[in-house]
This record gives C-alpha cells, structure tokens and sequence, in this order.
C-alpha cells in the first residue's frame, strides 16, 4: 500500500507491517520509531506516529521492555517508554509499572481482568486516590501514568497506556485534542474523563462544570460589592472555561474589560505573588486597584494572599483573594482562604464505578453516549473574601 493512503484495522489487530507499509518504510524503521526515536529522522517518525494513530497499532509492552533491555546491555542509555508510570496500591492485581519503567508480574484477577490505565497531570492527586481506592477495592489495578498538558504530552501518555493493553482508561483532568479524542473513541475499550465536564464525551464523563463554577464565583462576587476583579489563571481548559464563566456573568456588570493575567501551568504560588506585586506597584492608589483577586487555582490564590499580607494590605477589606480546589491549606492560611470546593476523590471513585459496571457487563461501547455525572460543586466563605 501507498504511503499516505488511510488503512484503518480493528483496534488491537494492526501489525508492525501495516504500520510499516502505510507509513512507507520498512518495519525495521517502525521499531526504530518505537524504541530508539532520538536515531530517526523527524520527518519520517512523524509519518510513522500518524501511522500507528491511522492503524490503531498497539505496541506490545514486553517487546519494547526488551528492547531497551537489550540496548542498555549493549552499553548506551536507552530512553524509557515515554510516560512509564506506576500502579497503585502494590498489592492489587494486574502489572506494576514502576516510576523506572521496570515491570513486575503479580497476581491478576480472574473478573475483571486486566488493568485501568489512568492518564493524569500532577495537580490531580485526589482524583487518582478516588480512582485507585475504588478499583482496589474489587481486585484492580491502576497504572498511573503521569502526563503533561500540552496535546504531544497526552498522546505520548496514550501510547504509553495503549502498551499495555488495558481493559479501560481513565483521562484525569485532561481532555486532548481532536486526534487523540478520536483514536481513544475508536479504541473500543471504556474512557472516562475526570474534571470540567466535557460537551461531547468520548465516552463517559465525571466531573462538573468550570463554567457554571466561574459564573457562580462572580455572581457571589458582585452579591458583595465587588467592582474591580482581577483574575488569575494557568493555560488549561478547565481554567478558560471557569474564566468564560466569570465573563458572562460579572462582564454585564463592569464598566470595561475585566483584566486577566493567564499563566502557564505549574510554579502557581510564585505566579500569584508575582502577578499581584506588579498590580499594586503599578497601581495609582486604590483608584488603580483591584478589589478582589478570583484565581483558577489555590496555589495561584496563596501566592496572591501572601503578596497581599506581605505588603501590609488588610485581606479582605483592602484586598479579597479567592482560589479554586480547597487545597488541604486553604483552610489554614492567615486568614483562612475562600475557595470553590470539588469532592475530586469522589469524581475518581464514581469513575472507577462507571468501568466495573462497564467491564461487569454494563452498557456495551458501540450504544448511546451516557449522559455526563455532574457532582457540582461549592463556594466555600472562609475569611479572605
């Protein structure tokens, strides 16, 4: 077959040589691709990635371990499998994937079978937690794959995932763009996502709304006299859309644009602090002021307070800070931090539910799309705002 042209294969079922062939390289090229990319072209890796994505190739896990067993015995560092996490706890069934990428065999369960790949950035701890407790709890496993936010670092966690062959997966506080959505809805295995409830699911959805959580932030917000908000937030989907909530609700209020500073994810504290020294420097005195500081995260909204409190200014009554998350801190900074509350270990326990149910015989894959689990959430008044 032609490079170029689309070949796709029942999921599981294409071969290193329909990749191959699609791609226009030979298979020995392929399993450079997969074991040794830093030693093959750009261009041609990218014509074998779209391959495998077209395909719906699956690696075998235990071919690629050897692999790079045989290159570091070899004598050269050999790159891990990218994404290698880890399942937890250590006494569940299934494969354990070790943070260095080593594999240990230990008792599988006889119903389910399988492992639950659960795809997650950092900041998502209590949603994994819910998750692991809940499968451990009937005889699961969890490999936990750490991902980064940005489109290239999911698919690599996907590829990662899809090694090992799992009988479900779980994206947790991530989404993807279109090309991974589309190879996990092809996949035929059960998806949860966890977070800001996405419009169309791939499958299943946990969550709530981030939207309806911004909007609910400035209604109260304005409810309290609030004029002059200035929001904080890290370059993520979730945090935009909490930020699209606020606009339209608090937006008909203000007298001109609500100014908003979008930070990248990760260092939130430092962001916070630094954001907010700079708008008091450059601010004319309280007329040049916010009065309210909203953040898309407590870390942000820590950083904010203790710039605040550093300078001497009386939170709230000269500055308010708000965060998102109730952070095991927030209810202990000085003063108390006032927050959005999501119960996120209970969105990954209601997940895990959603695949046992699936894998004990629930809904088949190929029906209607079931409706999205929105648990909702709460404003939590402490003394900051």
């Amino acid at each position: 077959m032609a490079a170029g042209k689309t070949m796709m294969a029942e999921p599981g079922k294409a071969t290193l040589q329909d990749v191959a062939r699609l791609a226009g390289v030979s298979p020995a090229t392929v399993s450079r691709v997969l074991n040794d990319p830093a030693k093959v072209a750009e261009g041609t890796t990218a014509r074998v990635r779209h391959a495998i994505l077209e395909t719906q190739f699956v690696p075998n896990a235990v071919a690629v371990s050897l692999a790079h067993r045989r290159a570091r015995e070899g004598g050269r560092a050999a790159p891990v499998p990218p994404g290698a996490g880890k399942v937890l706890p250590a006494g569940a069934s299934g494969i354990v994937v070790a943070e260095n990428s080593k594999t240990l065999p230990i008792q599988r369960a006889a119903k389910p079978p399988g492992v639950i790949a659960v795809i997650t950035p950092a900041l998502a701890e209590e949603a994994v937690a819910g998750v692991v407790e809940e499968l451990a709890a009937h005889a699961m496993a969890a490999l936990v794959i750490p991902a980064e936010r940005e489109d290239a670092g999911l698919r690599r966690a996907v590829d990662a995932a899809m090694a090992y062959s799992p009988a479900g997966l779980v994206l947790a506080g991530l989404h993807g763009d279109a090309p991974v959505r589309r190879r996990l809805a092809r996949a035929g295995l059960p998806v949860v996502e966890i977070g800001d409830l996405p419009g169309e699911p791939i499958d299943m959805a946990v969550g709530c709304s981030h939207r309806a959580a911004g909007q609910a932030l400035a209604r109260l917000l304005a409810g309290r006299g609030y004029r002059s908000p200035l929001l904080i937030l890290e370059r993520t989907g979730p945090s935009l859309a909490w930020l699209e909530g606020f606009r339209a609700d608090f937006g008909a209020r203000a007298s001109g644009p609500l100014p908003h500073h979008v930070v990248p994810a990760g260092n939130a504290y430092a962001h916070g602090r630094e954001i907010v020294a700079d708008m008091l420097d450059l601010a004319d005195g309280e007329q040049g002021r916010a009065d309210v500081v909203a953040c898309s995260s407590d870390g942000l909204a820590l950083g904010a307070l203790t710039e605040a409190t550093s300078r001497g200014l009386r939170v709230p009554r000269e500055l308010a800070v708000v965060g998102f998350g109730d952070a095991d801190f927030a209810a202990h900074t000085h003063p108390r931090l006032s927050t959005i509350r999501l119960d996120a270990r209970a969105m990954g326990q209601r997940a895990a539910r959603l695949l046992l149910h699936r894998l004990e015989g629930g809904r088949p894959r190929q029906g209607p799309t079931p409706r999205p689990v929105d648990l909702g959430f709460s404003i939590v008044s402490r003394d900051s705002a």
